[in-house]
């Protein structure tokens, strides 16, 4: 092509540009941006168990093409690996997305592991962006096998100090680390009240619980919703439909109990109340992963048993204060 021809081709292509007389703005190629569908994974399993993997969908939250091209786990001694993941380097344009699976595979350690998802891509404000990962294995399923309560609360981000790291805390009255004396709760502030199953280590069965108003005669119980069937001995248990976790108790002071089919009895945070264990509940003023507390907020935790490991089942609950 010569002078003239080339010249030809540019002034066409601007005349193509131009509709009714006015120009059509060219596409300009925005920044990149990676998008995280999780802020962080939490696995349970047992001493050489692979845990089931859980996904981290990437999105390109910017116009331009975001290019992902590395994905590793990183840590000291890292416990967790990549499933699945798109064959690198990928290309997302504006809007796309892809996805990558993680397990936690402890292999014969016990305890409490973090690590963290690393993700590589062109996205100028954040080259290498972070999901930590955390993971608790235990050593076998029931009795002395199962985690500490201490390790159980660090894995889920709330590492309050519950009075020792071994696994028997025991069964006394008095309270013990940072546990608070609640046995009745007060609505904190507007809105309802939420409690949510963090962690189940006790026999499997069906498990109802949900709160009560505190009376002359048998507390005035309302069921919130059950723990599945299935789901014991793990973080994050989950519940069975129809469940809801968010409750208004109005201005009454209330506490919180658990159903138990396997023991035959119920669990309350008022002692005078329990059959079984009489302190079966201890609250803990609950605090993020930097030890900062978290307002209004409380994890509950249940010795269904007699041997006082408090994490039978554990509840974090929310928008509450202790009553007077």
């Amino acid at each position: 092509m010569n002078l003239r021809q080339s010249f030809l081709v540019v002034v066409a292509a601007a005349t193509a540009a131009t509709v009714l007389g006015a120009a059509v703005p060219a596409v300009a190629a925005g920044p990149q941006r990676v998008g995280l569908s999780a802020s962080e994974l939490v696995f349970s399993t047992r001493r050489s168990v692979q845990s089931q993997a859980q996904t981290v969908t990437i999105t390109n939250i910017g116009t331009g093409t975001l290019n992902v091209t590395g994905l590793s786990v990183t840590g000291t001694n890292p416990l967790f690996v990549i499933t699945s993941a798109p064959s690198l380097p990928v290309g997302l344009t504006a809007g796309s997305t892809t996805t990558v699976a993680v397990a936690f595979a402890p292999g014969t350690a016990v305890g409490s592991r973090a690590a963290k998802l690393k993700i590589t891509s062109n996205d100028p404000t954040r080259k290498i962006a972070y999901v930590p990962v955390y993971g608790l294995s235990q050593a076998y399923y029931g009795g002395n096998g199962e985690p500490t309560l201490s390790n159980v609360v660090k894995t889920i981000g709330n590492p309050v100090n519950v009075g020792g790291t071994q696994l028997i805390l025991g069964t006394s009255p008095s309270p013990i680390g940072s546990e608070v004396v609640a046995p009745l709760f007060l609505k904190a502030a507007a809105g309802p009240v939420t409690i949510t199953a963090v962690a189940r280590y006790s026999p499997d069965e069906r498990l109802p619980f949900g709160w009560y108003l505190p009376t002359a005669g048998p507390p005035t119980k309302t069921e919130l919703g059950t723990i599945a069937l299935g789901q014991y001995q793990t973080l994050n248990p989950q519940l069975e439909a129809g469940s809801t976790i968010s409750f208004d108790p109005g201005p009454a002071a209330f506490g919180l109990y658990v159903d138990s089919i396997t023991f035959g009895r119920s669990s309350y945070t008022q002692d005078a109340l329990n059959t079984g264990t009489p302190h079966a509940a201890r609250p803990y003023p609950a605090v993020d992963r930097g030890g900062v507390a978290i307002a209004g907020t409380y994890l509950v935790t249940f010795e269904d048993s007699t041997n006082g490991d408090y994490q039978d089942y554990v509840f974090r609950i929310m928008n509450v204060t202790p009553a007077p």
